[in-house]
């Protein structure tokens, strides 16, 4: 009977262990209603993650506030770190977002393809030389 008991200890431990947790990710979770975002480079690295939050302002504009962390030690991910506000639209399932609106250069484009509870797509950090990094990046509903 110590056997069993100890044997279902062991199991419940593993079990608690195996949950998926938020913060293990290295970011909490944003507000109720935001998306849990995530970026990867052009290799498919996990670089960025954090939330988006948004709303559509009419039939076709999107409003709404960022908070990003950087996951890594690099230095070449845009501005897509700390937090700030968005602006975009959306055609059908289609949506893009800049992260930095007020900006042309130094901008943080995202373009994706929005099915029911996340956001799939590329993002490109756009200055007046051009793309000067991309990847891809997934925001699923919260």
């Amino acid at each position: 009977m110590k056997n069993f008991s100890l044997i279902i200890t062991i199991l419940f431990i593993l079990f608690i262990s195996c949950e998926k947790d938020e913060s293990s990710l290295g970011f909490e979770p944003g507000p109720p209603g935001s998306y849990t975002y995530q970026s990867y480079d052009s290799l498919g690295n996990l670089i960025v993650g954090g939330w988006l939050s948004f709303d559509f302002t009419d039939s076709v504009g999107i409003e709404g506030t960022w908070n990003l962390k950087n996951l890594t030690d690099r230095n070449d991910l845009g501005p897509q770190i700390g937090d700030g506000i968005l602006k975009g639209g959306s055609s059908d399932s289609r949506i893009w977002m800049e992260l930095n609106p007020q900006f042309r250069d130094n901008n943080l484009h995202l373009e994706g393809t929005k099915y029911d509870d996340r956001i799939e797509g590329t993002w490109a950090w756009l200055t007046f030389a051009g793309v000067s990094n991309w990847g891809t990046f997934k925001a699923i509903k919260n």
